[in-house]
């Protein structure tokens, strides 16, 4: 255990589609377009709820800066595994930030009248947890040191992530049709 840089060629299958998921997902998605995106002009598409009210700000409001700095932080924890291979609290981690950003989002939902277009992202915080757990449970032997109480915090955190996408939908069926976010509203 220890450092260990991901290698293809060593890894099951499973690993290797894992490191995929995690470079597209760390990589791209929480550094490219939440990160590196709002720089450039015309202002990014990922700047929130109401497209055509955000052309008139400046990219990088104090709220879009805390966006990007969670999500580079998301970016840090889920880039780990590709580095830490064979460490399975890494993984455990992975599944932790899944979680937060879960819970956050159903926050959001639940409390901030958030709109239906964050559920996308829920799910895949319940479908990426998911598949992370499901890899270390069925790692053929790829990890030596599988530890039961760590696995068992990474199931606990699977279902919460679960749990929290259940608390979004039903938040969302309890918003009338045409609701607007709290931040938009008039």
């Amino acid at each position: 255990m220890g450092f260990e840089i991901a290698n293809p060629m060593q890894m099951p299958i499973s690993f290797t589609a894992m490191c995929a998921m995690f470079l597209f997902h760390g990589g791209f998605i929480d550094v490219f377009l939440i990160n590196v995106l709002p720089t450039l002009k015309p202002p990014s598409p990922m700047r929130g709820w109401d497209q055509e009210a955000s052309k008139e700000e400046e990219n990088k409001t104090p709220t879009q800066r805390r966006f990007m700095a969670e999500n580079a932080a998301y970016a840090l924890l889920r880039l780990a595994p590709i580095f830490f291979i064979k460490d399975m609290g890494i993984y455990c981690i992975c599944t932790i930030s899944y979680l937060l950003e879960g819970l956050s989002i159903s926050w959001e939902i639940n409390c901030y009248n958030g709109t239906k277009d964050a559920l996308p992202p829920a799910t895949l915080m319940c479908v990426f947890s998911t598949w992370v757990l499901l890899t270390v449970k069925f790692n053929g032997g790829f990890l030596p040191d599988f530890d039961d109480s760590v696995f068992t915090v990474m199931c606990v955190s699977v279902g919460l992530t679960w749990l929290c996408w259940i608390a979004s939908l039903m938040g969302l069926s309890k918003k009338p049709d045409g609701s607007k976010p709290l931040a938009t509203a008039e």
